[in-house]
C-alpha cells in the first residue's frame, strides 16, 4: 500500500493506493494519527486507488472519524465494491463521499 499526505491550512488529503487489510491497516492508522494529531479539522481520504478494503480497514476509518467532528472525514472516489461495503455495514451516511 502507498500513502501520500498533503496538508493545507486546517485540512488534509490522504491518498491511498493498494489494499487496506489486516497487513496494511497499521500504516494507514499511523498516517491518519499523524495528520489528525497535527490539528487538521477535516480529512479527505482519497481511495480512488484502493482495490480492496476489509473490516480491519473499516475499523481504522471509524477510529479516525471518532477523533474528528462528525462529517469531517470524507471519502473521495470509492469504487463500487467499497461503496457496497459501506452500505452493508451501515456506514454510508457516516463518511461523506465524493
Amino acid at each position: 500500500m502507498q500513502i501520500d499526505v498533503q496538508e493545507n491550512s486546517g485540512s488534509a488529503v490522504v491518498a491511498v493506493v493498494g489494499e487496506i487489510d489486516a497487513h496494511t491497516c497499521g500504516d494507514l492508522a499511523s498516517a491518519l494519527d499523524r495528520v489528525i494529531g497535527s490539528g487538521v479539522q477535516a480529512v479527505t481520504l482519497d481511495v480512488t486507488g484502493v482495490e480492496f478494503i476489509d473490516s480491519s480497514g473499516l475499523r481504522v476509518l471509524i477510529q479516525a472519524n471518532e477523533r474528528l467532528e462528525p462529517g469531517r472525514l470524507g471519502l473521495k472516489g470509492p469504487n463500487e465494491t467499497f461503496r457496497r461495503l459501506l452500505e452493508i455495514t451501515g456506514l454510508q451516511d457516516v463518511f461523506p463521499t465524493g
